[in-house]
């Protein structure tokens, strides 16, 4: 895949923000559409954007207070990946924004601001070998509770550091 912006030069400028969550799409660093990659190409990326960013903040001193490496793929991006009933993908449309990854310097990953079911899944062997675990992850904020509006739906890729 290729690189539009490194991994290092994109935490080096999320460092200097406070905030205790740090986060992009993949389109920071790769040409990231939809219909450009395979399912499982982005999940392999996926897994290789968390070894590398494992990889940084073990060799940084100053992120040693990083709790968590996640990944985020909207359900809609995993269709070819059969990991449960197919009949849960018939009702989602086109992915609305690409996958994400966050680096969290917080204890708590989701918060408790929203309406969530949630549920460990087996994706692929190479998961457990590099310590990440899957979440399968339907949600919605405080804002779309309010609202009405539909669940989001994905899965979470969660690697503790």
């Amino acid at each position: 895949m290729i690189r539009k912006s490194s991994v290092h030069r994109w935490l080096a400028q999320e460092l200097s923000s406070g905030s205790k969550i740090k986060s992009t799409h993949f389109d920071e660093f790769i040409d990231y559409s939809p219909d450009k990659y395979s399912r499982n190409e982005i999940l392999n990326y996926s897994i290789e954007l968390i070894a590398e960013i494992s990889g940084y903040i073990s060799e940084s001193f100053h992120l040693s207070g990083v709790k968590f490496i996640v990944v985020f793929i909207p359900l809609s991006v995993t269709a070819d990946l059969k990991m449960w009933n197919e009949e849960l993908l018939s009702f989602l449309g086109k992915p609305e924004e690409p996958p994400a990854v966050y680096v969290i310097f917080e204890d708590d990953i989701f918060g408790n601001e929203s309406e969530e079911y949630r549920r460990p899944i087996e994706v692929l062997s190479q998961l457990e070998k590099s310590g990440v675990l899957a979440i399968f992850r339907s949600f919605r904020d405080r804002l779309s509770m309010t609202n009405e509006w539909e669940f989001t739906n994905g899965i979470y890729l969660v690697r503790r550091v």
